[in-house]
């Protein structure tokens, strides 16, 4: 049993499973009608074969049902105008699956450190509980689980403002944001947001839209505004006459993606140089979360030694003044 089975497998089986029946020549309305999903998003794409049979398209259909993310329906937009559809939706599974396995693996990292806490905060004083009773000891943790567990609700708050908040400046959108004064959270959620973007370009420029276009479109879908600032401004400088791997260096993108970049131009060779540079984002993710998982338990060691530390401190000191 998967402890961290998360939506997005699901989510990632039901592209495949879409790409499978209309490759097998199912028209697309049928398709969804017998997508094996259930909840929201099975709602969702029978609501969207119902419309498509009044002329909408599956992107506009599933836009309003509000169940699929932007950076999706994106995808699945330009699929349709490309008529690749079951190519876009194998992507979009691969997608999936890959920031699925990256979060199972980051909350899975963060089992021992949590409960290594919370026993460091909550052993210690259990002698006030035998001695005075539930109130005195819960007085005792109390405050320490209220400061840990809000400065958590504050990570995921700032975690998930990051794509509306951060503001870019030129030069150095990227790495621009601000949880980039938290350790290794900040390299996490910028390199997610640049994986999503390097997909999204891939996808788009193997599609045939032209380059500017897929620059902007993919900024779009990033999810970070400080990502989105800078491939909006690549997208301009490349109208202008600029280079890609010149534009995307300008406005701070990691220096392997824009080498890799830059030989692919070179090379005449363009789409295999931006499958290498959606690699490269996919596998600094995975990094990032790397250190991510160290840092934690690394603060998460440090914090219970110094809370363990503190409630001997104040136990020997409280005995020391009642020999007194």
């Amino acid at each position: 049993m998967d402890l961290f089975r998360s939506r997005l497998r699901q989510r990632g089986r039901l592209y495949r499973q879409l790409a499978t029946t209309l490759d097998a020549g199912l028209p697309l309305p049928q398709a969804l009608e017998t997508s094996s999903t259930g909840g929201a998003e099975g709602k969702a794409l029978r609501s969207a074969a119902a419309a498509l049979g009044r002329g909408e398209t599956l992107a506009t259909a599933l836009r309003r049902q509000r169940v699929f993310g932007d950076f999706e329906i994106r995808v699945i937009e330009t699929g349709e105008a490309s008529g690749r559809l079951p190519a876009a939706l194998v992507r979009l599974a691969h997608w999936a699956e890959g920031a699925a396995a990256l979060r199972e693996r980051v909350a899975s990292s963060l089992i021992y450190p949590v409960i290594l806490v919370h026993g460091a905060v909550l052993l210690p004083p259990l002698y006030r509980w035998v001695r005075d009773g539930w109130g005195a000891y819960l007085s005792t943790v109390g405050p320490a689980l209220i400061a840990l567990y809000g400065f958590a609700a504050w990570l995921v708050v700032r975690a998930r403002r990051t794509g509306s908040t951060d503001a870019p400046r030129s030069g150095a959108a990227v790495g621009a944001g601000p949880l980039a004064v938290l350790p290794a959270a900040g390299g996490l959620v910028r390199s997610m947001a640049l994986a999503h973007w390097a997909f999204a370009l891939t996808t788009l420029f193997e599609a045939g839209i032209p380059l500017p276009e897929a620059l902007r479109r993919a900024a779009s879908a990033s999810g970070h505004r400080g990502i989105s600032g800078a491939g909006h401004r690549a997208a301009l400088s490349v109208e202008a006459g600029s280079t890609l791997h010149a534009a995307l260096g300008a406005e701070g993108f990691p220096p392997a993606v824009v080498e890799s970049v830059r030989v692919g131009e070179v090379a005449g060779k363009l789409s295999v140089a931006l499958d290498m540079a959606e690699g490269l984002a996919k596998d600094e993710a995975t990094a990032s979360a790397s250190r991510l998982a160290t840092f934690v338990a690394v603060a998460a060691f440090g914090l219970a030694a110094l809370l363990v530390a503190w409630q001997v401190v104040s136990f020997w000191a409280r005995y020391g003044s009642a020999l007194g």
